[in-house]
């Protein structure tokens, strides 16, 4: 599998783009999140990846972040959505904006979407409402509204290495309302080599 792309823009078309790497260029179908990066980028880019392989094609489809390629994987496994579909949400969507959805079942923030009607919007919020608490990227927390120092908290975990689910969990098992970004990773951490 192909899980990041670290080159050159050398052209940009609609939302694909070709990225260099050392004389190999890869095509990848991008979100706007992704395209709004890399515009006018000068140097090296960073573009996490999924591949996609049918009997008649191999395509890599490209994310600004972990957190945006985490939940495109959790959205094509929803029955009835494929990659073209998931990536259409994630360019209409932020993914606080997809969490606060899902979190309210609000079908009308889903309607608006290009290609996503009422019953598709209906099952998708549905399937996903099941499984709030496993999204990545702390979707849960949004929904419950957490504050922002339990999601300074994870992304510290992630520059550390750890996968964004992973450290999105174990901030949730520590955090308590007020407690400073230092100690909860501080507990973060010492629960996790506990643990491992």
């Amino acid at each position: 599998m192909i899980s990041r792309l670290r080159g050159r823009v050398v052209n940009i078309s609609d939302n694909v783009l070709i990225i260099d790497i050392q004389g190999v260029a890869y095509e990848a179908e991008v979100t706007g999140a992704t395209l709004a990066m890399v515009a006018g980028h000068e140097g090296d880019v960073d573009v996490y990846t999924h591949l996609v392989v049918r009997d008649d094609t191999h395509a890599l489809y490209g994310f600004a972040s972990l957190a945006e390629r985490e939940l495109f994987r959790a959205l094509i496994r929803v029955n009835g959505i494929g990659p073209k579909l998931g990536l259409t949400l994630l360019s209409s969507l932020t993914p606080e904006e997809f969490a606060a959805s899902v979190a309210n079942q609000d079908v009308a923030a889903m309607t608006r979407v290009p290609g996503v009607g009422k019953k598709t919007a209906e099952r998708l919020l549905m399937e996903l409402k099941d499984r709030l608490d496993t999204l990545p990227v702390g979707v849960a927390r949004l929904a419950t509204n957490k504050e922002s120092t339990a999601r300074e908290a994870e992304l510290a975990l992630v520059s550390l290495g750890y996968r964004p689910l992973d450290a999105a969990r174990a901030i949730d098992n520590v955090y308590t309302v007020g407690e400073p970004v230092e100690e909860l990773i501080r507990l973060a951490l010492q629960r996790m080599i506990t643990n491992a």
